[in-house]
C-alpha cells in the first residue's frame, strides 16, 4: 500500500499533467486566439470564490482541455447539498489545500481553525503558539476532489450561464491605482511606449511594454503589464530570484512560467477574462520538455507565482 508522501506525489503528478496535457494540445496559431476564450475563472460551487494558485491554473487547464463552457466546480457534498448526484462514472479532479497544525499536551490546532477565529482570539493564539517551545507543528497538503457541473445533475442550470461583466472604465482606475501605488511605494520605473516588446531589464530595474495604442484590447495590454511585473519582483531587493540568462537554460524556463502565472492570477484578482489564456499555453510549449521532465516546475512555479502576485497586489 503506498504511503501518504507516495499519494500526494501521486495527486501532485496528475495535476501537472492536466496542465502539461493543455500545453501539449495547443499551437501557434493560437497566439492570435485572443477573442476565442470567454469561460470564465474557476470557481467553487459553495463559496462562489476563484480557486488559487495550482489549483487555479489546473482546474482551467481541465476547463479548456475539456471545453468546459462554465468555470464552476464541487465537492460531492457540496453537490448533494445542492440536491444535485454526480454522473455515474465521472472522474473528478483532484485540488489541495495547505495546512497547518500544531500539537501541544494531546490536543491539536489547525491554521484553518485559527483563521475562523475573531481577530482578537486569532492574535491570542497566535501569541500562545509563538511563546511557548513545548507546541509542536508542521504543514501538510490536504486533497480533495471536485467535478465540473456537467458532470453532475445539474448541469442543467449553469448551461447558459455566462461570466460576471466587469467594467473596463473601473478596470482602468483600480489597476491605473495599483501601478500607482507600487510606483509610490516599491519603487516601480514602468515605461510604456512605442517598441516592437515587452521586457523586464535588471540591470537598470525598469519595466518597458508598448504603447496601449499597439494592443487590439485593453485587456491584454494588462496582462503583458503583469506579467513583466512579475518579472520585475524577482530583483534581488524583493523576492530575490534567479532569471536565466540562456532563453534555452532552464532557470530563463522556470522565471517565464512564474511570470505567466502569475500575470493569470492577477488577472482573475481583477476579474479580467483573460482572452490570452490559451495564447498564454501556446508561449509556454516552448519549454515543455523541461516542465515534463520534472513536474515538480509546475509546482514550484506556482508557489513563486503566488508570491509575486501578493508582492505586486499587497
Amino acid at each position: 500500500m503506498k504511503n501518504s508522501n507516495s499519494k500526494q506525489e501521486a495527486k501532485f503528478k496528475q495535476m501537472a499533467e492536466g496542465i502539461i496535457k493543455l500545453f501539449e494540445s495547443v499551437s501557434q496559431d493560437d497566439f492570435k486566439s485572443w477573442n476565442n476564450i470567454n469561460i470564465g475563472m474557476p470557481h467553487n460551487l459553495e463559496s462562489g470564490k476563484n480557486y488559487q494558485g495550482f489549483n487555479f491554473i489546473y482546474l482551467l487547464s481541465e476547463m479548456m482541455c475539456n471545453d468546459f463552457t462554465h468555470p464552476v466546480f464541487g465537492t460531492f457534498s457540496q453537490i448533494t447539498h445542492k440536491n444535485g448526484s454526480v454522473n455515474k462514472g465521472a472522474k473528478g479532479f483532484p485540488i489541495t489545500h495547505y495546512n497547518y497544525i500544531w500539537k501541544y499536551k494531546g490536543k491539536t490546532v489547525e491554521y484553518d481553525y485559527i483563521k475562523s477565529l475573531s481577530q482578537q482570539q486569532n492574535k491570542t493564539v497566535s501569541e500562545f503558539i509563538s511563546n511557548n517551545d513545548d507546541i509542536s507543528g508542521k504543514g501538510y497538503f490536504k486533497f480533495f476532489t471536485v467535478f465540473h457541473m456537467s458532470q453532475t445533475s445539474l448541469a442543467g442550470e449553469f448551461e447558459n450561464s455566462t461570466p460576471s461583466p466587469f467594467s473596463l472604465d473601473a478596470l482602468d482606475m483600480e489597476v491605473g491605482a495599483l501601478l500607482n501605488n507600487l510606483k509610490r511605494d516599491k519603487g516601480l520605473n514602468l515605461v510604456s511606449k512605442p517598441s516592437n516588446r515587452a521586457y523586464y531589464s535588471p540591470a537598470t530595474d525598469q519595466v518597458c511594454v508598448p504603447d496601449f495604442s499597439q494592443f487590439d484590447e485593453k485587456e491584454f495590454y494588462y496582462a503583458v503589464i503583469f506579467h513583466e511585473l512579475s518579472h520585475w519582483t524577482g530583483h534581488p531587493d524583493r523576492l530575490n530570484r534567479q532569471f536565466g540568462k540562456n532563453f534555452a537554460s532552464e532557470e530563463y524556463a522556470f522565471e517565464e512560467l512564474v511570470a505567466e502565472l502569475s500575470s493569470l492570477f492577477i488577472c482573475s484578482q481583477f476579474g479580467i477574462e483573460k482572452k490570452t489564456d490559451r495564447s498564454a499555453a501556446a508561449y509556454l510549449k516552448n519549454w515543455l520538455t523541461i516542465f515534463k521532465s520534472d513536474i515538480n516546475y509546475l509546482i514550484k512555479a506556482s508557489k513563486e507565482s503566488i508570491k509575486a502576485t501578493h508582492f505586486i497586489l499587497e
